[in-house]
């Protein structure tokens, strides 16, 4: 059985890059870039995995993450350029992986 991964990013280079690079270890991948429609598709696919950047146009990823804890338990793993410690310290507290 393959893994689900849902990944919420912005920028369409690095989307296709790390959607290619997980599709080629067997992952079936879907990507949006707005982070307002990425609470009604983690809603509706409950993926096994969310990849999230932080800065994204319509919700910021900090908020998606608040809001999505409320129904979705799996794991979520932050992948962000952003060196704002008070940020990741926030996100650790919703109990999310920083990379």
């Amino acid at each position: 059985m393959s893994c689900n991964v849902l990944l919420v990013e912005d920028d369409d280079a690095i989307a296709q890059l790390t959607k290619m690079y997980l599709e080629a270890e067997g992952y079936q991948v879907s990507v949006i870039s707005d982070g307002l429609e990425s609470l009604n598709e983690i809603k509706l696919t409950q993926p096994d995995l969310i990849i999230l950047d932080l800065m994204l146009p319509g919700k910021s990823g900090v908020d998606i993450c608040r809001e999505a804890r409320e129904f979705y338990q799996g794991m979520i793993i932050i992948l962000t350029a952003s060196e704002d410690e008070m940020s990741e310290v926030s996100l650790l507290k919703l109990g999310l992986m920083i990379t």
